[in-house]
């Protein structure tokens, strides 16, 4: 079932000549799990903002088309608003930390302290997620102490607390290192598994290759290809952005080794070990 959509979305910043995007048409089922790829400056983040209704709420400028997301209540499709049913992660977690409260446990209650839950409410709702997000042991250390990848997670937790049905992540990979990378795509399998509906801009292309069951990839504000990761990761347009895992990819495809084995699209190392297997090597 249908449970966002895009049609024919246009947005030009302020004093821009050229659109951030371009008649963009998206259709996204619940329990997708969505990756948007695409060189710096495609238009990856201008479309994670304007899917969590940041755009043109608070980011203004000239738009034209839509963004709608299925009201539960009634099973028609109405515009995004801010914080309803969507959760934004940004890429630098310390930049979406409160600044105002001193412990993990804090930092995770903070949005339900401002929609005024109960205490007991709140107390059982962020240990479940701390519990989901493997935070339980940093509870009571300062967010401004923890790692980039315990940051992102707390940064996760924070916006899961408030239970969305869809989770957009801006590139929230880029600065941390191979592990954190993936602690990050594990919680968002296990979310993924529950019903959550993902869609994450990533850099990280074995991830989104082993997780996403659809993949749009984004070039000068528009939607160059939108597939399957089989069909995205190994064509040519994607092979020329000179990712090394898309040739691999597309070689892999070549040589009868993917995606019929599915394991080989895990990782690098994978990949290279199936390649060199089928030649003989």
């Amino acid at each position: 079932m249908s449970i966002f959509r895009i049609k024919d979305f246009t947005f030009t910043y302020p004093n821009q000549p050229n659109p951030a995007l371009k008649n963009i048409k998206i259709e996204i089922d619940e329990g997708d799990f969505v990756g948007l790829i695409g060189y710096n400056k495609a238009g990856k983040s201008t479309l994670c903002y304007a899917m969590a209704g940041i755009i043109p709420s608070l980011q203004k400028g000239d738009c034209s088309g839509s963004i709608s997301v299925i009201d539960c209540e009634n099973g028609s499709f109405e515009s995004v608003v801010i914080g309803k049913d969507i959760g934004l992660v940004l890429q630098i977690p310390s930049n979406q930390l409160s600044g105002v409260r001193y412990t993990v446990f804090e930092e995770i209650a903070f949005s339900l302290e401002n929609r005024g839950w109960g205490r007991e409410e709140i107390k059982t709702q962020v240990e479940a997620i701390m519990e989901q997000t493997s935070l339980s042991s940093l509870r009571d250390r300062s967010p401004y102490e923890l790692s980039g990848g315990q940051q992102q997670r707390v940064a996760i937790a924070s916006v899961l607390v408030s239970k969305p049905k869809i989770l957009i992540l801006d590139e929230p990979t880029s600065f941390l290192d191979p592990l954190a990378t993936r602690q990050v795509f594990h919680i968002l399998k296990k979310l993924n598994d529950q019903g959550t509906t993902i869609i994450i801009a990533e850099q990280n292309l074995e991830w989104l290759a082993e997780y996403t069951n659809k993949i749009y990839f984004l070039k000068n504000g528009e939607i160059q290809l939108s597939s399957t990761p089989e069909k995205v990761l190994s064509h040519q347009d994607t092979r020329d952005m000179g990712l090394r895992y898309t040739q691999l990819a597309q070689c892999a495809q070549q040589k009868g080794c993917w995606p019929h084995k599915r394991d080989l699209a895990t990782t690098f190392s994978a990949i290279t070990r199936g390649l060199k297997e089928s030649l003989g090597e």
